[in-house]
């Protein structure tokens, strides 16, 4: 597993640079610590990726990349003739339907027309009615003339009757046309706003994926934003080092755009899926103190730091070999086991075995 502990992480924690190999060695105290190497990719914290709602031409791109937007800012226009057209046709019928349902719009003034005809008409014949039934009752006229006018009162009260009923309906048709225009030109207006398409929160557009002129479909990928001036580190580590990483644990990081700088990070998310195509497991850090680089996508190195022993007795691990060592003892060479502890690239703690001044022989 490669690390870059040897040449860098030192000059971070404020050790002495590593000493050149030589014949002899001393065991030394030191910091040793014991990390997990990951690649990393840096993102801005927040990255989003923003796609459109709807197909059409794209008209009108508003920003560049690098650009900081606000929250509801225009982004992109979209146009699409055919939804025009259609927004057009509902809002007409809309403005119909609302001129029908009014209370003194032309159909219903004629729907009520009818029936204050039918109504006339009704009275008209009950007040025959109610003569030649007086006459009845007297035995003057024939019955043959009651019953036409009785037939005539009660067809002029069965029309005057329907002609209400159908005037009620009428009514409560213009009203239900009515919502139905309104709804379906409430849903192509909010079909409209997809064709204008802003930002939901503030940030920094990263990188832009569609020009003026060209076509657009719906879901395609339009642009990518994230919060500015904060990164994420998404690093990733290999499937025999997860089960090492914790929540919190402390990160190195080396950006290759900045190679000769550290910065610290800390672990914040670890994903518990393996991808199978890079075996490796995802995992999330932030920085300590931003680097200050509004920038996406750049390569860095970390090392995930496992284990952190301070002040300890080490010696380079080239000395070591099966948990032996060789030891300079009154001009003689010996071997002797240690027991170690704490290693990284190049060092490895001496728990016990040797001591500080023994002088070790490389072999």
């Amino acid at each position: 597993m490669k690390h870059f502990f040897g040449y860098c992480l030192i000059g971070l924690i404020g050790l002495q640079a590593c000493q050149s190999e030589k014949e002899q060695h001393q065991p030394q105290k030191r910091t040793v610590i014991e990390a997990v190497y990951a690649s990393a990719i840096l993102s801005p914290l927040e990255e989003y990726d923003l796609v459109a709602l709807a197909e059409g031409q794209l008209v009108t791109r508003y920003i560049n990349e690098g650009d900081t937007v606000q929250s509801g800012q225009k982004l992109f226009e979209i146009r699409n003739v055919v939804q025009e057209a259609r927004l057009q046709a509902v809002s007409d019928a809309v403005t119909l339907a609302r001129a029908n349902a009014a209370k003194q719009s032309p159909y219903l003034k004629e729907q009520a027309a009818l029936v204050e005809n039918a109504r006339a008409r009704y009275q008209n014949d009950s007040i025959q009615w109610y003569r030649y039934a007086n006459l009845a009752k007297a035995e003057i006229g024939t019955k043959a003339d009651f019953d036409r006018i009785q037939l005539a009162f009660q067809t002029s009260k069965n029309d005057w009757l329907n002609a209400l009923s159908r005037y009620n309906r009428a009514k409560d048709q213009t009203q239900q046309d009515k919502l139905q225009a309104e709804v379906a030109y409430a849903a192509a207006v909010e079909e409209m706003r997809n064709y204008r398409v802003n930002a939901d929160r503030k940030g920094m557009v990263f990188e832009i994926f569609k020009e003026e002129g060209e076509l657009v479909r719906r879901g395609e990928l339009l642009a990518v934003l994230g919060a500015s001036g904060s990164t994420l580190l998404k690093l990733k580590v290999d499937e025999a080092d997860i089960q090492k990483i914790k929540v919190g644990q402390d990160v190195i990081v080396r950006l290759d755009i900045l190679p000769d700088s550290l910065f610290e990070a800390r672990v914040t998310r670890i994903y518990p899926r393996l991808n199978r195509k890079e075996q490796a497991f995802a995992v999330d850090a932030v920085f300590n103190t931003e680097p200050g680089l509004q920038l996406s996508g750049l390569n860095a190195e970390a090392n995930i730091i496992i284990k952190r022993r301070e002040a300890v007795l080490a010696i380079p691990k080239i000395l070591l070999q099966n948990d032996s060592v060789l030891v300079l003892v009154d001009g003689e060479i010996v071997g002797r086991k240690v027991k170690t502890g704490v290693s990284d690239n190049e060092w490895i703690e001496i728990v016990s075995g040797i001591n500080e001044n023994d002088v070790l022989i490389q072999r």
